[in-house]
Parts: structure tokens; sequence; C-alpha cells
């Protein structure tokens, strides 16, 4: 009994001397220093690095991207077109009168391209502006009040982007119940041509249109903006310029014409320049012949070779990279063309299954025909 009773009063003590130690850090990585391979060792993964490049406060870039770049305008553009294609479609009791004026004030203030214009300069920038415009409200720093909203007073949606003259100022919303909360207060729109402030907007007056989220220290970084969503797939369109422009440029060595000439060595080394100058002029002529009339002349002791290149898989690589970037921008677009890629390969597929399905005796094996087209015709896309 003795015994039982030592043995718990040792546990039990043990059990409290290591509730009593200190809390010990551990950090759980894999490592390999033989190998180098892992955490801590001279691995080339190892030195990878992400810098902290905020490329959504470098205006000129992304203007230039949009203006000249046919993927980024279709990653701005398709994503708002494709939310107002439809518009909306009212089904309410109103008499059709009031639903005409209704349609007429919204052509008059171009409603539906105002709103377009916003969400694609909040998409680009990272941020915009919609400055609600109504008839007789001349202090805009009051908030908009519902009630004295009259009918026929609403002018519109004046647009800005972040970088077009509005400024959030420093004063958030403290109001929990505000949809705004935590958000700037006021908004400042100022000439940038003349630096004086045009208007102190409230921020019941404003619609906001962002592009990403982002944290909130990041946020505040941004003036309260979002994320361009330029900054995410930018990498990855540099990498596919780049592979499109290498492949163009391989179209022009796909023929290659290399002459052979005896004493280039010794010309080009110990002549002097007006040789020199009179073999490149040779050349700039044979040059000119071969381009205009497919001709081309070479000395006794000269030969001239044509070498033809094929590279029959570099179609391949274009509809790869155009995925690579439809999966950061989130868009439609990349994704219908690599659905023609993959519709062009079905199609390639089925005329080979339909040469297959020829042999079979329809007459007499309808039912094995349906049962291989099931099995080998792949479905549309």
């Amino acid at each position: 009994m003795a015994k039982k009773k030592a043995s718990r009063q040792t546990r039990a003590d043990s059990k409290q001397n290591m509730d009593s130690k200190a809390p010990v850090v551990t950090m759980d990585a894999f490592s390999n220093p033989a190998a180098r391979i892992g955490f801590g060792t001279m691995d080339l993964l190892q030195a990878t690095e992400y810098p902290m490049t905020r490329m959504t406060q470098n205006y000129q870039l992304l203007t230039s991207l949009y203006r000249e770049n046919w993927i980024i305008q279709n990653i701005i553009s398709t994503i708002p077109n494709d939310m107002l294609r439809k518009w909306y479609d009212l089904r309410t009791s109103v008499a059709p009168e009031y639903l005409k004026q209704m349609t007429q004030l919204e052509r008059r203030t171009q409603i539906r391209k105002k709103l377009l214009l916003g969400m694609c300069w909040g998409r680009l920038y990272g941020g915009a502006v919609g400055v609600i415009l109504i008839k007789g409200h001349n202090d805009m720093s009051l908030p908009l009040n519902l009630d004295t909203i009259m009918p026929g007073s609403f002018l519109g949606l004046h647009i800005l982007d972040r970088w077009n003259g509005v400024y959030p100022e420093g004063e958030l919303v403290t109001d929990p119940e505000d949809p705004d909360f935590g958000l700037p207060k006021f908004y400042t729109v100022r000439n940038d041509e003349t630096g004086t402030m045009v208007a102190r907007v409230h921020h019941s007056r404003v619609i906001r249109f962002i592009g990403r989220e982002l944290p909130w220290m990041e946020q505040v970084t941004e003036q309260y903006w979002g994320e361009s969503e330029i900054e995410a797939i930018y990498e990855e369109l540099t990498r596919r310029d780049n592979v499109a422009g290498n492949i163009a440029a391989l179209t022009f060595r796909a023929n290659i014409n290399y002459q052979e000439t005896d004493g280039l060595d010794q010309l080009l080394g110990s002549a002097n320049a007006e040789i020199q100058r009179r073999f490149w002029n040779t050349l700039a002529a044979q040059s000119m012949m071969e381009s205009n009339f497919g001709t081309r002349k070479t000395g006794e002791r000269s030969s001239c070779t044509l070498l033809v290149v094929f590279w029959q898989q570099l179609w391949k690589v274009g509809p790869q990279y155009i995925g690579q970037m439809a999966r950061p921008s989130t868009c439609q677009m990349m994704a219908a063309y690599i659905r023609h890629q993959l519709i062009q390969s079905q199609l390639h597929h089925r005329s080979r299954m339909s040469r297959r399905l020829r042999s079979c005796s329809l007459a007499k094996n309808r039912r094995s025909a349906r049962h291989v087209s099931r099995l080998f015709i792949p479905a549309s896309v």
C-alpha cells in the first residue's frame, strides 16, 4: 500500500515539474544540410524573396499597360461589362409612364456608362469614386438626406479615379451602424492643374469602386483604396509577352541562308576599310536581289546553302501562358481562349474517331457503334 502511494506521489511530482517548466518555442521545418535542401541551407529555393513593390502606385505603368496591351484591356473591362450586360428588370406594379420616365432619366444621365467607367477605373487603378450629383445640393459636405431629393433632381454620377483629383481625408467614419464604418468620412475634390479645392464631399454622396481588398495596414498605405487587378498578374504578363516575342523572332530564323566564302577571315581581319566596305555592299546587293527576284549570285569558290528549321510544338506554348494568366485574373476571357483551343483539339479527336467508326457496319452493328462513340468521343465543352 505504501509502495502504491509513493508511486502516485512520484507521478504527481513529475507532472508538477513538467508544468512548471518555461515554455519552449519550436519551429517545424524540413532541413537536410548534407544535401543542401530545406530551411537554413544553401538551397536555391531558400534564396527566393518576394519584395514589396506596391505596383498599384505606379500610375504611368498602369496607364501604359491599359493603353497598349489587349490582354490588360480585356481583364479590366470583361467583368464590368458582364455585370452590366443585361442591366436590370423591374417587376413592379408602378404605372408604365413612371417606368418610361425612369428609363429616360437613365439615358440622359448615362448612369449605365458611368457605373461601367467607375468599375473599370477601380479595377485598373485600385480605386475610383462616383460623386452623386443632386440639383440644389450645393453644400456637398453635408450628409445626403433622401427626404430632400425632389423628383427629377438627380443629375447623374461624376466618375473620378484615385489619380484624377479625389483625395480621401484623414477623418474616418466612427459610427458602427454606418455602412462606411472605418472608411474616410470626407473626400476632397481638387483641380490638379490649379491646385484649388473644388468641393468637399461627404462619404454618403460617394460611391466607392475599388480593386482587390487589402489588409488593414496596406489599405491605410494605399489611402483606403484597394489593389489594382494588374498587380497580381504582372509577372505572368511579362512572361507571356517575352515568350510571344521570342516565338515571333524565331519565325525570322525559319529559313536561314548561309554562304561559304573563301578567305573571309583574312578579308575581315587584315583588309583595309575600303575593301571591307565593298564586301558589305556586295552582300547588301545580293540580299536585295534575293528579296526582290529570288536570285543570289556567288563566286566560283563560294557556295550558298538554305537551312530550313521547323518548330512543330511552339503553338502549344501560347495557350499554356494564357491559362496561367486566367487563374490570377479571375477573368473568363482567358477561359474562353482556352476553351477554343480545347474545342479544336476535340474536333481533331472526333475526326479521328469517326474514321474508326466507319469500319463498323452500321447496318449490322448499330448498338456496337453507339457504344464505341459513347466511350471514345468526349462531350462538347
